[in-house]
């Protein structure tokens, strides 16, 4: 998470954009990014998760692409 966090905000850093990296302890970190235009009157935000799945489909705990409704987090041994 933190890898494609720091290549998500020099993405951004490349296209001229104000980039922080927010952590808390814990959490996973989410990059924060501004294009400061004077005068603007309205605010545009993107929002994007980047917690991707690994790319050996054997890694994954189960069918790509497919909704799974779980009854907690994998790490606790859920259903």
């Amino acid at each position: 998470m933190e890898r494609n966090a720091e290549a998500i905000a020099a993405l951004y850093r490349q296209r001229g954009l104000n980039v922080r990296i927010l952590q808390i302890e814990g959490a996973p970190p989410a990059v924060y990014a501004a294009l400061d235009s004077p005068g603007a009157k309205r605010i545009v935000t993107f929002y994007a998760h980047y917690d991707g799945q690994p790319t050996n489909p054997a890694e994954w705990s189960g069918a790509p692409c497919t909704p799974i409704l779980r009854s907690g987090r994998l790490e606790d041994g859920a259903k």
